[in-house]
């Protein structure tokens, strides 16, 4: 005869082990699905694994000094220039925990009850890693003192001429700096509202010359010939607004459908196609203020070429969920969610960063 609980213990196991598997699975795969910019990188590939005490990423941002026309007996340029560098990152890390009583354990004891507890709590880790990720990515990564994710705002900053990212410094690099349109006097491109009442109020409905020229300037500066151009830009809800506005006024602006478009479109992702590029919003795009004049300030739009870009996972920490744990003075059980990992990119060049300064 079975020792009293111990039926009761094993059932729990199995639920543990089982459950939070496939909690794992499906919250990598909601995390991946669920914006925009991550559901892109997965279909190219650019959701990956590593190991290591940080993560090297090789980089080739210097030209080959010795590439010289010559005549003939000309002796060959030797110049020797280092064929790569490389940008490092720290890993970052994300966790959730869920516990358990004994007692919501015996209020829970049949296999259904537990399947539907375990259920609610995976549910709710998902949603909040989810929101924490999706929140990160726009972001500079100083939050929780800096333990965050490192984002676009860091990444992709509004003025990257003397700033230093994955340890290497612009100022000395030029070729590792992102584009980023400015205007002469408060830094940020103006858009300016008139409507005072009604639906409109305060939509920045005369900024639709100074939008697109921003964003004519950035599609071309991070393409080479037009081949090796932008996956996506992302924008404030106010931007996209405005955009929509100005694709209505100005009808000889076409918007064609691309295969990266209708996949979007498909996968439930909102989007206008201006110069062959998806543009898009999201509701945690950073900066999003009415405010002006500075790095961190106004309403932030981004272009990204997903080629030079990653979310690379510390491999097995991939949202893991440890084993459950019970401490000797009380009667819970507790699991952990673990992630570890880091946005990084590879090739600044091919990025935008434009803020428009929004004035109601």
């Amino acid at each position: 005869m079975a020792t009293p609980g111990t039926m009761l213990s094993t059932t729990w196991t199995q639920v543990d082990s089982t459950s939070l598997s496939d909690f794992s699975t499906a919250l990598t795969d909601n995390i991946t699905g669920n914006q925009v910019v991550l559901w892109l990188l997965g279909q190219k590939g650019g959701i990956v694994t590593k190991q290591g005490k940080t993560i090297v990423q090789q980089l080739m941002i210097e030209d080959a000094a010795s590439a010289e026309w010559f005549s003939r007996y000309d002796p060959l340029n030797m110049t020797r220039v280092e064929a790569a560098t490389s940008a490092e990152y720290a890993w970052k890390q994300l966790a959730g925990t869920a516990q358990i009583s004994g007692f919501e354990k015996f209020q829970n004891g049949g296999p259904n009850g537990m399947i539907d507890l375990w259920d609610a709590l995976g549910q709710q880790l998902a949603i909040t890693l989810r929101k924490r990720v999706n929140t990160a990515l726009p972001a500079d990564g100083s939050a929780n003192g800096g333990k965050q994710l490192i984002g676009w705002q860091t990444a992709i900053p509004f003025d990257p001429t003397n700033d230093t990212y994955g340890t290497l410094p612009s100022a000395s690099n030029p070729n590792w700096r992102n584009f980023y349109c400015v205007s002469a006097t408060t830094g940020e491109l103006a858009l300016s509202g008139t409507a005072t009442s009604g639906p409109d109020a305060g939509d920045p409905t005369n900024g639709v010359t100074n939008l697109f020229n921003g964003l004519r300037e950035g599609n071309i500066a991070c393409s080479v010939g037009g081949m090796d151009s932008l996956d996506v830009v992302v924008m404030t809800k106010k931007l996209y607004l405005t955009m929509l506005r100005g694709l209505e006024d100005k009808e000889r602006i076409v918007r064609e459908v691309t295969t990266v478009d209708q996949a979007m479109a498909n996968a439930g992702f909102k989007n206008v196609v201006y110069m062959g590029t998806p543009h898009t919003w999201d509701e945690d795009m950073q900066p999003n203020t009415n405010a002006a004049g500075s790095a961190t300030a106004g309403q932030g739009c981004v272009g990204l070429n997903l080629d030079y870009a990653k979310l690379v996972f510390g491999e097995g920490y991939e949202f893991t969920f440890s084993d459950p744990v019970s401490p000797d003075n009380q009667d819970v059980t507790s699991i952990k969610c673990l992630t570890i990992a880091q946005w990084i990119m590879s090739n600044r060049r091919r990025h935008f960063r434009i803020n428009f300064e929004y004035t109601p």
